[in-house]
């Protein structure tokens, strides 16, 4: 179990890393601006996930403000694998709480931006 975890993790990290970075058109399916969002479909505005991958394709190439725009929450998305990358190498206490914390404000600033959607929509 050892070899598995010092070998092949990282060197999964870097073909995925280097999957995203090579080959964005497998990322940006959908560029004629139609959705394939259920909850688009079904109630008409955008949940709080839609746009997250095409923000973190434009934040991975530096288009800070546009990933932004497309998503404020991709902000979060950055410190929280990076927790979890070190909490794999190194399982301390703090790292796991902070760990947690990274996660409770991801969740929230997803339900945030729910909110905004909704009234957003309903023009409260």
């Amino acid at each position: 179990m050892s070899f598995l975890r010092n070998n092949y993790i990282p060197f999964g990290f870097f073909l995925l890393l280097l999957f995203f970075l090579l080959w964005p058109k497998f990322f940006i399916l959908n560029q004629e601006g139609l959705s394939n969002c259920i909850h688009v479909k079904v109630f008409g505005f955008e949940c709080p996930g839609c746009g997250l991958t095409r923000a973190i394709y434009h934040a991975l190439h530096l288009n800070i403000r546009h990933a932004i725009s497309l998503n404020p929450t991709v902000i979060l998305v950055f410190p929280i694998l990076t927790f979890e990358i070190i909490y794999f190498f190194n399982q301390q206490v703090i790292i796991k709480k902070i760990k947690f914390l990274s996660y409770f404000l991801f969740i929230c600033s997803l339900f945030f931006l729910y909110i905004i959607r909704v009234s957003n929509y309903l023009k409260l």
